[in-house]
């Protein structure tokens, strides 16, 4: 006679061989990152990859108005966060927007102000409005300076945090 219900073993199990199984459910905490050998040798493509792609203008000269490649998706996944700051800040009523894109559109709900209240080296976030992002897409940064009555900042950076599928 059949029945819907599955065999119990209770109390500790050691095999001294080899052991097969159809299926195996494990629970989701069960494997934990320490688990893992180092020299397991898990294949990259099998492995979510997170990128920082990184850009800065130089430091010696006021935030110029420039749209420039940051990063080349090579899986679908998710943009996680933009940050930008500034090595000077902007003086006296002077802005500059940060803005990220992904293919010629934004994807932040605004765009990042850097105004004359942040500091140097103070790093402001954006919010992500769309995070999901397909392969083969193309993130740009998008910096515009207004100076106002004052002087923009120099040095302006900006760095994106994607995470991408397992190939």
């Amino acid at each position: 006679m059949a029945s819907d219900q599955p065999s119990v073993i209770r109390g500790k199990q050691h095999f001294l061989d080899d052991c097969s199984f159809a299926v195996i459910v494990l629970p989701s905490s069960c494997i934990t990152n320490t688990m893992i050998a180092a020299a397991a040798a898990i294949d990259a493509t099998k492995l979510e990859q997170q990128y920082t792609p990184e850009y800065a203008q130089p430091s010696g000269q006021p935030a110029y108005a420039e749209t420039k490649k940051l990063h080349t998706t090579y899986a679908a996944g998710d943009v996680i966060a933009f940050e930008a700051g500034s090595v000077l800040p902007n003086l006296d009523g002077a802005t500059v927007d940060v803005d990220l894109q992904v293919d010629g559109a934004s994807i932040l709900t605004a765009a990042v102000e850097l105004d004359d209240t942040h500091t140097a080296y103070e790093i402001v976030s954006g919010t992500i409005d769309t995070e999901d992002i397909a392969a083969g897409k193309v993130l740009t940064v998008v910096i515009t300076p207004t100076p106002g009555t004052g002087s923009c900042a120099q040095g302006v950076f900006c760095r994106a945090i994607v995470r991408e599928a397992a190939e």
